[in-house]
């Protein structure tokens, strides 16, 4: 079954304003990624790379997978794994 979040549910991140590939928001308590449609190709590239799988690996990225769920608007929907520490790339 595909889940159809209603849009007045997600809740966008103010902080997702400079990022070229989408969007990230919260919904039900869990942390994902709206693509934009001119970057499905480029993100499809990069999941079928094992690069996310071996950050993964190293600790230096959080498990990421094709969420189950579209959203209007977007060609794609990645979910992250939902840390409790949060991390700002400018802290990076």
């Amino acid at each position: 079954m595909t889940l159809k979040p209603d849009i007045q549910e997600v809740q966008f991140s103010s902080l997702s304003v400079i990022d070229s590939v989408g969007k990230v928001f919260v919904w039900r308590d869990r942390l994902f990624r709206a693509i934009y449609h001119d970057a499905v190709s480029k993100i499809r590239a990069v999941l079928d790379s094992g690069l996310f799988e071996e950050l993964t690996a190293n600790g230096l990225f959080p498990k990421t997978w094709i969420a189950d769920f579209s959203l209007p608007g977007f060609g794609m929907v990645l979910e992250h794994q939902r840390y409790s520490t949060v991390a700002y790339p400018y802290e990076w």
